[in-house]
C-alpha cells in the first residue's frame, strides 16, 4: 500500500474514482487478484469526511482500494464501471476486501 500511495508521485501522476492500476503479480499472498480499482467510500459516515476535508483550498477525494480479478478488469473495460458496480449489488460486495472471495466473473 505504502508503494500505491507513492506511486502518483513517482509518476507524476493522480488517481480518481474508476482508475486501475493492474499489477504484474498479486500484492497480496494466497489471492489471485492484481488490479488495484479506485472507488469513493460507500460507507456515509467517510464519505461526510471526505466531503469536508480541502488542502491549500482543494478538495481532497477520499478512495477506497480495491482488488479485482483479471475477468473483472476486462469486463468493466468493455462495458464500464455501472454494470460492474450493478453485478457488485447482485453479489452482495463486501466493504472489506476478502482476499478468499472468488472471482465475479
Amino acid at each position: 500500500m505504502r508503494w500505491l500511495a507513492e506511486l502518483p508521485f513517482m509518476d507524476a501522476t493522480w488517481f480518481g474514482f474508476g482508475h486501475r492500476v493492474p499489477m504484474p503479480t498479486p500484492p497480496v499472498e494466497g489471492c489471485d487478484f492484481r488490479t488495484f480499482l479506485f472507488l469513493t467510500p460507500i460507507i456515509e459516515t467517510d464519505q461526510r469526511i471526505a466531503e469536508a476535508l480541502m488542502v491549500e483550498n482543494d478538495p481532497v477525494e477520499i478512495l477506497t482500494v480495491n482488488l479485482i480479478s483479471d475477468a473483472e478488469y476486462r469486463f468493466i473495460k468493455e462495458k464500464g464501471l455501472d454494470p460492474f458496480f450493478d453485478m457488485l449489488d447482485e453479489e452482495d460486495y463486501p466493504p472489506i476486501f476478502d482476499p478468499k472471495r472468488k472471482s465475479y466473473l
